[in-house]
């Protein structure tokens, strides 16, 4: 075994969370001992530092069977009447607003420190699922060595597909050192790497058809209202709520561009938006978006209409070459006309 894995194994899973937070480790990782250290043995930095001082306390403190043979039989006895002494003292009204102790404030400094180092925020991308997560949730593997790494191969590939090696792979997660092809390594969530000692596909793997392929301009740069006129399908209302950013409603540059907020669903006037969506004729008409757009501005006075112009313009151009795109290569597309009228 590994000494330093060794050393771990002399902590206890409470020693553990005590200077290192449940946060820092995966779901799997709390699932036993045996995994929670070895998840704790791949940390670097602040938190491998973090771990040593806990195991050389550990390793310095004497264990609790020589306590006992060196103290008298009535040492238990004790040892509860401190522990329920420490439970008063944390319980007892008169201490309420007590400074901490040098060593409360020591221990909350340290794990402060080891919640927003580096290490703790640092984020990768798994190079089978694509998912941007903490870098503490996976590791680096290499690809020569990963097992059963055929299952990320495709029976029938993509023209689109990025393949490296035969591996449908996240390649801006991937590192070549030197330029050899067998030393290329990729950092794996433990989730798909659990699948994978499994042989099984990960669930969320590009190769599990989850592949979408990159977004082309023509589809990314849509607004809300652009994307709803080339829809062919309406599940929900949006409703959108704008604040100004400064309290006065006179500028539309104040008003917040980003979104947030709670979530409302709408029961749609579903016969009305289908009378509207009859035929093959695209984009809709500007009429569905009075009905699936609803907008709120929050503030004093009253709002300017111009102001919805530039808040949620249709641009007929961009519109125009989204349909075309979407003719060329969708295949729901295919039977579309592009309405002059509707333009």
């Amino acid at each position: 075994m590994d000494p330093w894995v060794a050393a771990l194994h002399t902590l206890t899973a409470s020693d553990i969370y005590e200077v290192i937070p449940k946060c820092h480790f995966s779901r799997a990782a709390q699932r036993s001992k045996e995994s929670l250290v070895s998840e704790a043995s791949q940390f670097t930095g602040d938190l491998r530092q973090v771990l040593d001082v806990a195991v050389a306390a550990k390793q310095g403190s004497p264990s609790r069977k020589r306590k006992r043979d060196a103290v008298p039989s009535v040492e238990p006895r004790t040892s509860r009447r401190v522990v329920n002494e420490v439970e008063d003292y944390s319980t007892n009204p008169n201490n309420f607003l007590l400074l901490p102790t040098s060593e409360e404030v020591h221990a909350c400094q340290r794990e402060f420190y080891v919640a927003t180092s580096n290490d703790s925020v640092k984020e990768s991308v798994c190079a089978a699922c694509a998912r941007r997560l903490w870098a503490h949730e996976g590791e680096t593997r290499v690809l020569q060595d990963l097992p059963n790494a055929a299952l990320l191969r495709l029976l029938q590939a993509h023209p689109a597909h990025d393949m490296y090696d035969g591996l449908l792979l996240v390649k801006e997660a991937l590192s070549q050192e030197a330029g050899l092809h067998h030393e290329a390594s990729g950092w794996f969530c433990h989730g798909c790497i659990a699948a994978l000692v499994k042989n099984k596909v990960p669930a969320l793997a590009l190769a599990n058809q989850m592949w979408i392929g990159p977004v082309p301009l023509e589809l990314w740069r849509l607004t809300i209202p652009e994307q709803l006129l080339i829809a062919f399908h309406y599940p929900c209302c949006f409703v959108f709520k704008l604040f100004p950013k400064n309290g006065s409603p006179q500028d539309p540059d104040t008003l917040q561009r980003g979104l947030s907020g709670n979530v409302t669903t709408y029961e749609l006037n579903m016969p009305d938006i289908a009378d509207m969506l009859k035929g093959n004729l695209m984009p809709r008409s500007a009429q569905v978006l009075a009905s699936v757009i609803a907008i709120t501005f929050i503030g004093l006075g009253k709002v300017p209409k111009q102001w919805l112009k530039n808040t949620f313009r249709v641009r007929q151009p961009i519109v125009m070459e989204a349909l075309l795109w979407l003719k060329a290569n969708n295949p729901m597309y295919g039977g579309v006309i592009i309405s002059d009228e509707h333009l």
